[in-house]
């Protein structure tokens, strides 16, 4: 499993440079994706759910997946919680359930953490504001059975982080 993460737009609001920016991921993803599948590799772009990378959504990294046989994604529970409450949406976990249902059967990894909605804080499941439970059903509806990884992350005490009693 090697987990990318999409291209960096400058300035998504200039509908050429969008065009090019995305443009030149599919190049790119082509390219990896040929060489990963050689090698039997799966390639999984993960979702960031930003302007500025186009290709980061659950309806944008569907349709790449749908136009490149062999392509997974890589579905980021943390990513898509800050997103969710940025944009204001009012049951965040349920709108990201309604996500992983969407991808289905192309998704090929998950991340796991928890984070307060603002900021990308890489916590333990609890000690944030996500609601795991409408998350982990959907996850078990699409019949996901491949590995969660838990990304875990406290700059100050990095290898405690890691350590769960």
């Amino acid at each position: 499993m090697v987990v990318v993460h999409p291209g960096r737009c400058p300035i998504p609001e200039l509908g050429v440079v969008l065009d090019k920016t995305k443009n030149w991921y599919k190049d790119f993803i082509g390219g990896c994706l040929r060489y990963a599948s050689d090698r039997g590799v799966t390639l999984a772009p993960e979702n960031i759910d930003s302007a500025h990378y186009p290709y980061s959504d659950a309806d944008e990294l569907k349709l790449l997946a749908q136009d490149f046989e062999g392509l997974g994604i890589t579905f980021d529970i943390g990513h898509a919680y800050i997103a969710k409450r940025r944009k204001g949406v009012k049951a965040p976990e349920e709108s990201i359930a309604d996500m992983i249902r969407k991808i289905g059967r192309h998704l090929a990894h998950v991340h796991v953490h928890d984070n307060k909605g603002s900021w990308d804080d890489h916590l333990p499941p609890g000690e944030g504001d996500v609601n795991f439970g409408p998350i982990v059903e959907a996850l078990d509806a699409v019949e996901y059975d491949r590995l969660l990884i838990a990304e875990l992350w406290d700059p100050k005490n990095p290898l405690e982080r890691g350590a769960w009693d």
